[in-house]
C-alpha cells in the first residue's frame, strides 16, 4: 500500500506540472484543486483500477477529456 501511495503522489505531481504548463494561467494550488476533483483523480486512487501503471501522457490525456467534453477547459 506505502508502494501504491507514493506512485500515486509522483503521478499527481506530474499531472499538476503537465496541467499548469497547458494553462499557464492556472496556479499550482488551482491545478491540484482540479486534479483532486476530477474523476481520473478517483479512479486512479482506486488500486482495483490499475490506473496508476499507465504512462503520465495517458493520464493527462484522460484528465483533458474530461475536463473539456466540449472544449470548454483550457
Amino acid at each position: 500500500m506505502e508502494k501504491f501511495a507514493g506512485i500515486v503522489v509522483d503521478l499527481v505531481v506530474e499531472l499538476v506540472k503537465r496541467l499548469m504548463k497547458h494553462d499557464r494561467h492556472l496556479r499550482e494550488r488551482q491545478a491540484v484543486s482540479i486534479i483532486f476533483a476530477s474523476e481520473t483523480y478517483r479512479r486512479l486512487i482506486d488500486e482495483r483500477s490499475m490506473l496508476y501503471m499507465q504512462h503520465t501522457d495517458y493520464l493527462f490525456i484522460l484528465l483533458l477529456k474530461e475536463l473539456r467534453p466540449n472544449g470548454n477547459f483550457c
